[in-house]
C-alpha cells in the first residue's frame, strides 16, 4: 500500500480541515482527549509502526479491497 497524502482540493476539504482544528481547541474535547491518553496511553504506538504493519497485513492489497471484503463477508 503506497503512503500517499490527500491535497486540499476543495473549498469543503478546507472548511472540514477547519472545524476540526477549531474542535481541537474547545474545552470539553481537549479534557476528553487527556483522560483517553491517560487511560490507554500505554498502548500507544508511533503513527509509523501502525502504518508499517497495517501495511505488512495488507500486502498488495488496496484499503478499498479490504474495507469490500469485510462488507461483503458480514464482518
Amino acid at each position: 500500500m503506497a503512503l500517499q497524502k490527500r491535497a486540499l482540493r476543495k473549498p469543503e476539504d478546507t472548511v472540514a480541515l477547519m472545524l476540526r482544528l477549531q474542535a481541537l481547541n474547545d474545552p470539553s474535547i481537549s479534557e476528553y482527549i487527556a483522560k483517553t491518553r491517560s487511560k490507554y496511553g500505554k498502548h500507544v504506538r508511533p503513527i509509523e509502526e501502525v502504518r508499517r504493519m497495517v501495511d505488512e497485513a495488507m500486502g498488495d492489497k488496496k484499503l478499498t479491497d479490504v474495507l469490500y471484503e469485510m462488507r461483503e463477508s458480514g464482518y
